[in-house]
């Protein structure tokens, strides 16, 4: 497995002097725990291919950061030739490549992989255009999955004409008709996990599963008296039948009105 960033991480990793895409000030370096996965600091590594060229140009840039003109615009060329000569080679070796929809329409992506099944992690985020991107790059995938929750997070569209032209209908809410539903999580082996759950009815399947009892407790440990409506949209949090998670704390429930209810869980996990 392989992370693919865009043009403009990378040139905050790696500068290059006289580059006219100047590195974004507010963006950070790729976290140190990333690098052995990232493609471009893989192709850095010993006894990669190019890696010896690559990093001689990286030291020359760095001792030339205050004096750009020492620094000839072929060597830059010859330089992202490499790098992108390298990562095509690179790619070829991996299975799995993550990257974002904007990014999976690079040349060198397209070039070094061969690509039959494509994934979309929160797709109801992206726009739908955004979204289209590795499909139409990428036609002769066999499989597209699409996973989100357009009810929760959906597109961010600040542009009003944008609105009401349809840009914050995401392609996965578009096909949300013909979803399947998922009512089984597997995050709680081994872990501590807290939920803020602000759903009604349904959705609060999402989050806990496994059920046998409902827990609503209020403020003072009592438990809370709930009027018909609020009982309905109480999640129903089970205890599981190996024993195998331990409730660390009590649910707390509050109504918000009538229309809403939040709940809060803690809930800590044990093989």
């Amino acid at each position: 497995m392989v992370r693919v960033y865009g043009q403009v991480q990378e040139n905050v990793d790696f500068p290059i002097p006289r580059d006219l895409m100047t590195p974004n000030s507010q963006k950070q370096k790729t976290d140190k725990r990333l690098q052995d996965v990232s493609l471009h600091f893989v192709i850095r590594q010993p006894g990669k291919p190019h890696s010896a060229d690559i990093r001689a140009f990286d030291q020359k840039f760095v001792e030339n950061r205050g004096t750009p003109e020492n620094v000839t615009d072929d060597e830059v060329a010859e330089y992202r030739k490499m790098i992108n000569e390298a990562s095509v080679e690179e790619l070829k070796n991996y299975d799995i490549v993550l990257c974002t929809c904007s990014a999976s329409s690079s040349k060198r992506i397209q070039r070094g992989t061969n690509i039959a099944q494509i994934i979309i992690d929160e797709c109801a985020m992206c726009t739908e255009p955004e979204a289209l991107i590795p499909l139409v790059t990428f036609g002769s995938a066999k499989t597209v999955v699409l996973i989100g929750d357009h009810k929760q997070l959906r597109p961010i569209v600040i542009n009003k004409d944008a609105k009401k032209l349809g840009l914050e209908k995401s392609l996965f809410e578009r096909y949300a008709d013909k979803a399947i539903m998922l009512d089984l999580q597997y995050r709680m082996v081994c872990c501590s996990l807290h939920l803020i759950i602000v759903y009604s009815g349904d959705s609060f399947c999402y989050c806990l599963s496994h059920a046998m009892q409902c827990i609503c407790v209020g403020q003072n440990n009592k438990k809370a008296q709930l009027t018909q409506r609020e009982r309905a949209t109480a999640v129903h949090v089970r205890r599981p039948s190996a024993n195998k998670c331990k409730i660390r704390k009590n649910l707390y429930f509050s109504a918000q009105g009538h229309s809403r209810s939040l709940l809060s869980v803690s809930i800590e996990t044990r093989v």
